[in-house]
């Protein structure tokens, strides 16, 4: 396995904000997919589907399990971006006028098709 991939920001929103630009499609459309859609069950977690279109037409798409949402605190989902499926964990931290968040996904196998994934997603600094 590849080490654990950790990222920590400052967003200046509160984590109210924050929590729901996380835990809906329209937060994730706004800034890193276009299509995403989001199933809630009654125990806070559900099924969330990624979805990006590229050159207009071309749809890539990956779904998984939303372990955990936490109000305004975190949100746990997995996913297939790569070989294998990968947990990813947001931790939102309130400081100041905003939120600090903390990244952390875990689960890619140490390959080469993986490594390039995930350089490929650090790369990015944008929608794919």
């Amino acid at each position: 396995m590849m080490p654990v991939i950790k990222h920590q920001t400052y967003i200046k929103s509160k984590p109210a904000k924050v929590f729901h630009t996380l835990t809906t499609a329209d937060g994730w459309n706004a800034w890193f997919t276009d299509r995403t859609t989001i199933a809630w069950n009654k125990d806070e977690t559900g099924e969330i589907r990624l979805r990006w279109t590229v050159n207009g037409d071309k749809v890539i798409e990956d779904a998984g399990k939303i372990v955990e949402a936490i109000s305004y605190e975190s949100f746990i989902f997995q996913w297939c971006p790569g070989e294998s499926q990968t947990t990813v964990k947001f931790n939102l931290h309130p400081f100041k006028e905003g939120t600090i968040v903390i990244l952390e996904e875990n689960g890619y196998l140490n390959s080469i098709k993986e490594s390039m994934h995930v350089l490929a997603v650090l790369l990015a600094g944008e929608k794919l």
